[in-house]
């Protein structure tokens, strides 16, 4: 599986989105290895050590979104 997006002109937005469902997790300074981490509660630990599930995440809002889309489109 290749982790390089289908349409190369939608790499910019999807790497906002990711930082942006990353935030809503408290997950947003997982991806930068060289920050100090020690003064972390163990809650945000714990979900730093789930931070795969930020692209889950990101898959549920996208499917909502084209839901809602798709719900309220009339033909």
């Amino acid at each position: 599986m290749s982790r390089r997006p289908l349409v190369p002109s939608a790499s910019a937005g999807l790497d906002r989105f990711k930082v942006e469902v990353a935030k809503d997790m408290a997950v947003e300074n997982y991806y930068d290895t060289n920050q100090y981490k020690g003064d972390y509660t163990t809650k945000t630990v714990g979900k730093m050590a789930t931070a795969g599930n930020v692209g889950g995440e990101m898959v549920k809002r996208m499917i909502a979104s084209v839901e809602q889309q798709m719900a309220n489109k009339t033909d």
